[in-house]
Order: C-alpha cells, then sequence, then structure tokens
C-alpha cells in the first residue's frame, strides 16, 4: 500500500527538521529558527543528514537529498535532483499516491525559491553600485530639502536605498494618498529606521 502524502511529507521535510533541531546523543536542541538563520551548528548537523543521504538508494532518495539540499539554501541543485529520472527510480513506490503527492509539493515549494532567489538577485543588483565601484553607502537626506519628483527620480526609479531624516511627520504631498497619485505604479520598499 502506498504511503499517505502526510506521512511522505514528514519523512521528506518535518523529520529532517526535527533532528536538525531536536538534537542527538550529546546535542543540545537548536531552535528551529537556527535553521532558518543558517547558523553554523544547524548547518553542520544538515550537512550530516545530505552527506548521508547522497549514500541512500532507496524509491525516495532523491527527493529526500533534494529536501535536504532546499533547506540548505542549494535550491538549484535540488530542482535539478528532482527533475532527473533517478528521482523517480523505484517503480510504483517512489511515484504512486502519496510519494507523488508529496514530491510534487516539494519541488513546487524550490521551484518558488529558486523564482524568489533570482527575483532578489535581480533586485538587488539594480539597487548595487556598479562593479568596480567602491562606493556602497547608503545617502542621508534632509526631509524638509526633499521634492517629490527629484526623489523619485535620484532613488526611487533606480532601487538606490536612501535615509530620510528630520521629518518627525510626513511632509506635506509625502501622505500615502499622494505618493501613489504622483508615482502611480513605480515600488520601492520602505522601512522605518
Amino acid at each position: 500500500a502506498a504511503a499517505s502524502a502526510a506521512s511522505v511529507w514528514r519523512e521528506l521535510r518535518v523529520s529532517p527538521i526535527a533532528r536538525v533541531c531536536g538534537g542527538g546523543v550529546g546535542e543540545p536542541p537548536l531552535p528551529t529558527l537556527s535553521l532558518v538563520r543558517s547558523e553554523a551548528q544547524a548547518l553542520s548537523r544538515l550537512d550530516g543528514l545530505i552527506h548521508t543521504a547522497r549514500s541512500l538508494q532507496d524509491p525516495l532518495s532523491g527527493a529526500r537529498l533534494a529536501s535536504l539540499l532546499d533547506l540548505r539554501g542549494q535550491h538549484e541543485e535540488a530542482l535539478e535532483i528532482l527533475d532527473a529520472p533517478r528521482a523517480h527510480a523505484g517503480g510504483t513506490a517512489a511515484t504512486a499516491g502519496g510519494a507523488a503527492a508529496a514530491t510534487a509539493l516539494l519541488r513546487n515549494i524550490i521551484v518558488r525559491q529558486v523564482a524568489f532567489a533570482a527575483s532578489r538577485a535581480s533586485r538587488v543588483a539594480v539597487a548595487s553600485p556598479p562593479a568596480g565601484s567602491s562606493d556602497n553607502r547608503v545617502e542621508v537626506v534632509d526631509a524638509s530639502g526633499l521634492e517629490l519628483d527629484a526623489f523619485a527620480e535620484r532613488f526611487l526609479q533606480p532601487g538606490r536605498p536612501v535615509v530620510i531624516r528630520g521629518a518627525g511627520v510626513a511632509p506635506r504631498g509625502w501622505d500615502p494618498e499622494h505618493l501613489m497619485a504622483r508615482l502611480g505604479q513605480l515600488q520601492g520598499p520602505l522601512r522605518k529606521v
């Protein structure tokens, strides 16, 4: 009988996270965020699981390794493994029922991670100084002297980061409604510092 999708998902994703963060013999438990934050101790434990998974040859070995690599942040390699024919080896046990559903969910998550990483890289490239430039400072400007159109041209359109000081309240014309009306569909991240 094929395993349920939930049980396969626990094996592919939940159990490895529990093994990394739960500690083992002589190892203290780690907060789950230590894995998210890529802290050294969590990554070391995850690397041990990856090493073991690379030597396994069972019907879920490809999906298991892809899940671990995805947790490690190696999304492209994880996707390559899932898309390789050997990830589906093992006949009906690996491709039927719950295993197929859990593997499809894993692939969907990894595809989204790859797309997010590509999108983030392009945003960072736009906001970064040109290659070879040593100027990576964030400009600090006084809010009292800012003109909205000049601000949009100088900072928002090229995606340059800026710190705006001296505005205890939004200066006239800087309320969200006015900014939307003037800047239309331009997008820029805002962060209160």
